[in-house]
């Protein structure tokens, strides 16, 4: 390697191991690494302003902007609170549906903000359910990130690649729409093979319906929820993630799930609310 070349990589890697390692803020890193490329002569500010893809960097502004309203709004909630209700708390369900879920969202708006917002919600309904939540958050941000490749404003590389060989919208995803469907059920069917234990019905399990049941004696929060109304009945909080009403949603897929073979309550099923 020639030694004008060995330079600019040196100071790369030296940026790369700072943020990874978490030295320096990643602004702060990237800053200092143009700054010491600019004093050892290695270019000028005039011939870096000429890397600068402002079509990428106004895409993601304008993508946040978005995102920040729709969270606003309080769509992700109404969504998983959605999701939540037509798993009716099945493991496998929670799996499928919220990695497909997430796998859209990722290709329609940024997903790495997609991943902030789903993964709290997906942590708290397993472990309120007594699941292991990493197998999920694994799973869903293997999704996000086959689900940002399918479109062209799915993830800033693509975007980037896009703009230099020219290919528009349409074509982006006709090249990878149908690799990305068979990579996302590949992933799905691998974590189902492999965990097939762990995604078992919870109502299948006495032991593990049980024990979330005494969990949930010792966990007011889920408590304080039976004198709610109805979800159907009520506008689902905005604030949190959405994780208080997906606890919300939680209760009442239990509660269900605690009733007897006639429709009466369950004898075994241990009170919640101190009645």
């Amino acid at each position: 390697m020639a030694p004008d070349a060995l330079v600019p990589v040196i100071i790369f890697v030296a940026v790369y191991v700072a943020i990874s390692f978490e030295f320096l803020h990643k602004a702060t890193a990237a800053v200092l690494g143009v700054m010491v490329l600019f004093i050892v002569g290695v270019t000028d500010i005039h011939s870096a302003a000429k890397y600068i893809d402002f079509e990428t960097i106004m895409l993601l502004i304008g993508m946040m902007g978005v995102v920040a309203v729709l969270k606003k709004s309080g769509f992700f909630t109404i969504l998983t609170v959605r999701i939540a209700k037509i798993t009716g708390g099945q493991p496998v369900r929670i799996l499928v549906m919220f990695c497909l879920a997430t796998a859209l969202l990722s290709a329609l708006l940024d997903n790495v903000t997609t991943v902030l917002i789903m993964v709290p919600i997906i942590i708290e309904l397993t472990r309120g359910m007594g699941l292991d939540p990493k197998i999920y958050v694994v799973a869903l941000i293997m999704a996000s990130n086959l689900g940002g490749t399918a479109t062209l404003i799915g993830d800033p590389p693509n975007i980037i690649i896009g703009s230099k060989v020219g290919l528009t919208f349409n074509q982006f995803i006709s090249y990878l729409f149908i690799p990305v469907v068979l990579s996302t059920i590949s992933v799905l069917a691998y974590f189902l093979a492999t965990n097939r234990k762990r995604f078992a019905p919870i109502d299948n399990n006495l032991t593990k319906l049980f024990s979330v049941t005494a969990d949930r004696k010792d966990r007011p929060r889920f408590s304080l929820l039976q004198n709610r109304p109805r979800l159907s009945a009520q506008k689902p909080p905005v604030h949190d993630h959405g994780v208080g009403a997906i606890r919300h949603a939680y209760h009442h897929a239990s509660k269900s799930r605690c009733r007897g073979p006639d429709g009466g309550h369950d004898p075994f099923h241990h009170h919640t609310d101190g009645h």
